[in-house]
């Protein structure tokens, strides 16, 4: 259901708790966990939710992007979260927040000018090994590098495809 999440515990694979949308406000489209602070980053249009794992609240701060979220991958080696923006105009972007302080840091990378439209799917995944994110959208896979944040590469991939892993 898109109106609440399951917490389930990995133990016993139960349903712990349900954080409902009274606490989010929006429909929830990605979440990562980071880590590091043992908190999860849920993505919505009204921003980036993050929650306390140890006890399931949802802070009340609300990390701005600067557009709509639809997919997130969390950086091990640098305590990032990297976010895949779309509806930004028609333009493909990729917002990254530094997990320590969660503010958004440097300004939107541009990944593709005019290749958003409704059906335009959006993975994101990273590359603990290479420390590489890799971001599909309209057959296509831009490659990151996490060390300066930069597109290393754009890779045209054959159409169809809807989902990347690592």
């Amino acid at each position: 259901a898109f109106d609440r999440i399951y917490v389930v515990s990995c133990e016993t694979n139960a349903i712990t708790h349900i954080i409902n949308f009274t606490q989010i406000p929006y429909n929830v489209f990605s979440i990562a966990y980071n880590s590091f602070n043992n908190q999860m980053y849920a993505t919505t249009f009204g921003g980036v939710f993050r929650i306390n794992c140890t006890d399931n609240s949802v802070f009340s701060t609300v990390i701005t992007l600067s557009g709509s979220c639809l997919d997130l991958t969390y950086n091990s080696a640098s305590n990032k979260m990297y976010c895949s923006i779309g509806g930004a105009g028609s333009n493909v972007y990729l917002d990254v927040i530094d997990c320590s302080s969660n503010l958004v840091v440097g300004s939107p990378i541009v990944i593709a000018i005019g290749a958003y439209n409704l059906a335009t799917f959006f993975n994101i995944c990273y590359n603990l090994i290479l420390n590489r994110v890799y971001i599909y959208y309209s057959n296509f896979v831009a490659v990151i590098d996490c060390g300066n944040d930069s597109i290393l590469t754009v890779i045209n991939v054959s159409t169809g495809a809807s989902t990347i892993l690592f």
